[in-house]
């Protein structure tokens, strides 16, 4: 995974939800306000205590270098430390460190049973090429279906295609709301495909369904709502 990912995914992928008060979510708030020396600060002494997500952000510091020297040999230590806890943001990430493919896709598996979408975005994936495990293609359709319910963008966007292509019944009015839900996503949460890419397959959709099935659709999105990931109230009080 490209460094400028790894720096960003505090925000985008562990931010959202956490909830707690206390030494890692005031950590947290220093990131997000770009003083990482201050962040660092306050993870270090619970990381050393075994705080597992405390781990995890202090070895993603290490990772990018911010607050702490650049030092890949410490970043991946205290992420296997973290994932090794059970920590899904760290499996995940320990998964796409790693240049065993066997090894990531265990990590993968660990933390999709977690309910963390971008693993089983990943997971599905997997299942679906038959690489690393016998293809499977409805099992490919359930994860990327859990990981969309749980507002993952490049699952929503896949979601949406899936309806248009055949993989899933053909349903009009559920490849519309997908699609709008998709480009109603930020681009830090964007899909595989581009926003004008996603634009132009939604106004394909658009051009065979009636009013009425398009008032449905952009009902259905603006009523849509993603399902909480598990793991983060399961780790909540940790």
């Amino acid at each position: 995974m490209p460094r400028t990912i790894l720096s960003l995914c505090l925000l985008l992928w562990v931010w959202p939800g956490i909830g707690r008060a206390g030494p890692v979510d005031d950590g947290l708030e220093a990131y997000k306000r770009g003083d990482h020396g201050a962040a660092s600060a306050l993870w270090r002494p619970l990381a050393e205590k075994g705080n597992a997500s405390a781990e995890f952000y202090l070895g993603l510091l290490y990772r990018n270098g911010q607050g702490v020297p650049r030092n890949e040999a410490e970043a991946n230590a205290w992420l296997r430390k973290s994932a090794d806890q059970g920590y899904p943001p760290a499996q995940y990430f320990v998964a796409v460190l790693t240049k065993q493919p066997t090894e990531a896709f265990d990590w993968y598996k660990k933390a999709a049973e977690q309910d963390y979408a971008a693993a089983q975005f990943r997971v599905g994936e997997i299942y679906d090429f038959g690489v690393l495990a016998p293809r499977d293609r409805a099992e490919s359709l359930r994860l990327w279906r859990m990981a969309a319910e749980r507002g993952y963008g490049p699952a929503i966007s896949r979601m949406g295609m899936l309806y248009v292509t055949g993989d899933l019944p053909t349903d009009k009015v559920q490849a519309f709301k997908w699609l709008t839900l998709a480009l109603m996503q930020p681009d830090s949460n964007f899909g595989e495909l581009s926003r004008p890419a996603v634009t132009m397959l939604r106004n394909s959709v658009g051009q065979s369904m009636t009013p009425e099935q398009i008032a449905e659709a952009q009902q259905e999105a603006k009523d849509w709502q993603p399902t909480p990931e598990a793991w983060v109230e399961k780790w909540r009080t940790r």
